[in-house]
């Protein structure tokens, strides 16, 4: 069968031994509140496997839910070796007897919110790749990024919505709190677009998958991380309010924050949404 592009969408196509019929060789069906949605059109899988192989060269790749072993069979065959981290019991014991005979793929029972990735790489730089539950897709992203020193890029599939807030540039709607952080230790853009038939069981939503390359060092310069992350999340918390009635949580009174936009160049009367990077790490500075 032929791959069929449009506009960066990949038009759905199911494999002949899809997630669907391996589960119901195995008496399983998915668990909703794992929100379980399995990769079951073969084109996509092909295509995540050919991005993450592009950039992964020798290193190991740690997929993240491997579930039934459709991307894991398509890194396996382009990559040198695969940890194919799952956190459901049943659907590990599946991939165990799936490769058991593949010698470069090592079944790694854990939990993607909180494996350690860093003792995983064991002192090199992994390539991350996976499908992420939509409910917890910014916290993996998240504890992925508080591990980046181990990874040297990582390629996960998440709802469309959220893609597209991460990748969006200041100014739009969809710029917000994931944009900012990514965009400080990452260098992030979207990879595919994958519509609902594309899984099983099929999401009531939209999927895509974002490519996340690991900058060496930040973006820009900040003084202190931490002051940073507290000015960006207070500057959308209520995003129709501007940044001199935003920020007052992050400054002990509004002399010091009048002080600190001056010094930075920032006009008060401006919103969050509006502020660049740098003008984020200016700010943040002065706290």
């Amino acid at each position: 069968m032929q791959m069929a592009y449009h506009k960066g969408i990949i038009r759905s196509s199911m494999d002949n031994r899809s997630p669907k019929s391996i589960l119901r060789e195995h008496g399983l069906r998915p668990k909703k509140s794992w929100s379980q949605n399995f990769l079951s059109d073969a084109r996509v899988t092909r295509a995540i496997a050919d991005a993450v192989a592009g950039t992964a060269g020798g290193r190991t790749v740690l997929e993240l839910g491997a579930g039934t072993g459709a991307l894991t069979r398509e890194l396996a065959s382009r990559c040198t070796r695969v940890l194919a981290l799952e956190r459901d019991r049943e659907l590990a014991v599946i991939l165990r007897e799936e490769f058991r005979t593949t010698g470069n793929v090592t079944v790694v029972e854990d939990n993607a919110l909180t494996v350690d990735v860093t003792a995983l790489a064991g002192g090199s730089r992994l390539v991350v790749a996976g499908n992420l539950p939509y409910h917890i897709a910014s916290q993996i992203v998240f504890h992925l990024l508080d591990q980046r020193a181990s990874i040297s890029s990582f390629f996960v599939m998440m709802q469309r919505e959220m893609a597209d807030r991460i990748v969006s540039p200041p100014g739009r709607k969809d710029y917000g709190v994931i944009s900012v952080l990514c965009a400080l230790h990452t260098r992030a853009a979207l990879v595919i677009k994958v519509p609902p038939g594309a899984f099983h069981p099929r999401p009531r939503v939209d999927s895509a998958v974002v490519r996340f390359d690991v900058l060496e060092a930040p973006a820009v310069p900040v003084r202190d991380e931490a002051a940073f992350v507290r000015v960006v999340k207070a500057a959308f918390n209520q995003r129709r309010k501007t940044l001199r009635n935003a920020l007052k949580p992050v400054f002990p009174d509004q002399a010091s924050m009048d002080s600190a936009l001056a010094a930075s160049g920032v006009d008060g009367g401006r919103r969050g949404e509006t502020l660049s990077l740098h003008e984020f790490a200016k700010v943040s500075d002065h706290v």
